[in-house]
């Protein structure tokens, strides 16, 4: 049985390599060359783990991305799926462990909770 989550984000890889060999020409890029700023802060001493181990503050003064219709459209959709994976994330500790064929009920009762 393969993963429904993977079998999309492999469709979805596969969608954006093929637009980018068909549209990519000399001088073409997709994300622009951005200017940023990074500082990073590192806790010296006796651990606490109450604060980060490693802090990193980035400021990106502009970022361009250069889309045709088709990546951007893929692209909705990967957010889509994405969207979607985080709704039905919470809920996936209740699934039952069986095949539906195994324990009909449990699966009822996963349904009707």
């Amino acid at each position: 049985q393969v993963n429904t989550t993977y079998k999309v984000a492999a469709d979805f890889c596969r969608e954006m390599t093929a637009m980018i060999t068909e549209t990519s020409n000399a001088g073409f890029h997709v994300l622009q060359p951005i200017d940023a700023f990074q500082k990073m802060k590192v806790q010296r001493g006796r651990p606490d783990i109450s604060l980060p181990q490693i802090a990193l503050d980035t400021l990106f003064d502009q970022v361009q991305l250069q889309l045709d219709r088709s990546q951007y459209e893929c692209l909705l959709r990967c957010a889509s799926y994405a969207k979607d994976y985080t709704k039905t994330n919470q809920f996936r500790k209740f699934i039952p462990r069986c095949r539906p064929t195994e324990d009909p009920r449990a699966w009822w009762q996963f349904a009707f909770e």
